[in-house]
C-alpha cells in the first residue's frame, strides 16, 4: 500500500496499490469491498476523496489520475 485515506464521512477507506490497484474497505467492519478498481496507472501513489465523499481519486504513474463515483453515492447513500 503505498497511500490510505478515509472518506470523509468515515464509512470507506481506499488504498492505493503499487500494482496500480485501489481497494476499498468497510471503515466500521475492516471488511473489504468485493473487487478492487482498476486504476490502470501502472502504480497507483496517492487516493483522494471528494470533500463529499461522491468521487475518489487515484493519481499514478506519469502524472495520470483516475476518478470513481464511490459506492457509497451510487447506493444512495
Amino acid at each position: 500500500m503505498s497511500a490510505v485515506t478515509f472518506s470523509p464521512d468515515g464509512q470507506l477507506l481506499a488504498g492505493a496499490v503499487m500494482d496500480g490497484t485501489v481497494r476499498l474497505w468497510n471503515a466500521a467492519d475492516g471488511q473489504p469491498l468485493p473487487g478492487s478498481l482498476d486504476a490502470s496507472l501502472g502504480e497507483a501513489y496517492d487516493v483522494a476523496f471528494s470533500p463529499d465523499g461522491g468521487l475518489l481519486a487515484a493519481v499514478g504513474y506519469r502524472d495520470s489520475v483516475r476518478i470513481w463515483i464511490t459506492p457509497v453515492h451510487r447506493a444512495g447513500g
